[in-house]
């Protein structure tokens, strides 16, 4: 057993300073030091961390952090060797509680401990420790958990892992994402974007806790991408998938024409109760959620829609989400990916159709922004003259105090159909 600051302790060999002898952790093929090592398995460090407070049974861990791409069992040895050093680093002087996710320095260490994240923490758990603060949709936390996760990969095989965070500069950044790109067996320049974009939030919450000085990922420039057409459906296409799934996938059916005429995300509409939906008002209240914001807002249901929400909220508790499991009202929250699952499963393979379901919002936000376009250009335009403002802008953010409201009781009336 290893004794660490805080009271806390794990699994492993204690070692002996005074005879050179180092602390080790258990790893696994327990014959990792000989040269039979075996290949074909994977090679993973694992202790169990005890906290008095948070883990008094213990917590068990295990480490892989890219060990197994390396190919030879010297290569792969030094690798559990440069994986293990950088754990009891943080384990033992940094005061790292896998329990909480917390850096906790212990009182004797060198220096006053007045940051949240210190300035020294080693580069890839300083950005854990910022992982473990920020707080977004969870599609951007999944992103930045496997961004994460290649970043640290990237950053053992560079051996700058353990470089303390207040001296990682923009070089280093590219350093890694560039050998990202040597890792993954697919990289373009939109995954470079992808990468830069979810990193740099969590360097914008070391640079708020004064963990560094200025985020070194905003002035590394996005590479340039080609921006592809996006396909929609054919009338003939539309009128093929709404017939497929009236007679096979009903509840599926019913969801789709909610979703494409409702202007919103999938993962909104998952969050909706009945509480939340108004139907004679034909109107319903959502969360939207925008980076680290989150924001009411009423949206309209459109009158050619009416008849899929009545049907759908028959019989449905005041507190059910309205979209449960198989897509009828009920206590549980379902995870967003299962509608992808069934477009996949339901129209893109019977049906060969190749258009992702997403592209559903996009059309019908077209063919009402048509609509609305003929009925509020005049009136606008009108109403700017009455002004002598320059542009309709004044009138509809400004001037127009019902402007959302008249916007939303058009978008009632238009009646594009999906078939």
């Amino acid at each position: 057993m290893i004794k660490l600051p805080n009271d806390c302790r794990c699994s492993g060999t204690a070692g002996n300073p005074d005879k050179g002898i180092q602390d080790e952790l258990p790893v696994f093929p327990k014959n990792w030091k000989q040269v039979k090592a075996s290949l074909k398995k994977n090679w993973y460090i694992h202790y169990r961390f005890y906290d008095p407070i948070n883990a008094p049974t213990g917590k068990f861990i295990i480490v892989k952090a890219g060990i197994n791409e390396f190919k030879t069992v010297a290569e792969r040895r030094a690798a559990i060797k440069e994986v293990m050093s950088a754990i009891l680093f943080n384990l033992k002087v940094m005061g790292y509680n896998p329990a909480t996710g917390a850096l906790n320095k212990p009182s004797d260490f060198e220096g006053t401990v007045e940051y949240e994240i210190d300035p020294d923490t080693p580069f890839i758990q300083a950005l854990k420790a910022a992982f473990a603060r920020v707080s977004y949709v969870k599609n951007t936390m999944d992103n930045i958990r496997h961004i994460l996760n290649y970043f640290e990969k990237s950053a053992i095989k560079l051996g700058i892992e353990n470089i303390p965070i207040k001296d990682i500069r923009k070089r280093h950044i590219r350093m890694v994402i560039e050998n990202v790109a040597r890792i993954k067996d697919y990289w373009s320049s939109n995954q470079f974007n992808h990468y830069r974009a979810h990193i740099s939030l969590l360097f914008r919450e070391l640079e708020q806790v004064d963990a560094i000085e200025s985020n070194p990922v905003i002035s590394i420039r996005k590479e340039k991408c080609t921006k592809k057409l996006r396909r929609t459906l054919t009338r003939q296409e539309r009128e093929k998938i709404n017939n497929h799934l009236k007679s096979n996938y009903y509840e599926f059916y019913r969801y789709m024409h909610i979703f494409f005429h409702s202007g919103g995300r999938t993962t909104e509409l998952l969050q909706v109760k009945r509480k939340d939906v108004d139907l004679i008002k034909q109107e319903y209240q959502v969360t939207v959620k925008k980076g680290e914001q989150n924001i009411e807002v009423i949206r309209p249901i459109k009158t050619v829609a009416l008849p899929f929400w009545i049907e759908l909220l028959d019989n449905c508790k005041n507190d059910d989400y309205i979209f449960s499991n198989n897509l009828t009202p009920g206590a549980v929250s379902i995870n967003p990916k299962q509608i992808s699952k069934r477009w996949r499963l339901h129209v893109k393979i019977p049906l060969g159709i190749t258009v992702n379901f997403y592209t559903l919002k996009h059309m019908n936000v077209t063919e009402v922004m048509d609509e609305l376009t003929n009925v509020y250009q005049k009136a606008a335009e009108e109403a700017t003259k009455l002004t002598s403002h320059k542009s309709t802008k004044m009138i509809e953010t400004v001037y127009d105090l019902k402007y959302k409201q008249r916007k939303d009781e058009a978008i009632k009336a238009i009646d594009n159909g999906f078939v």
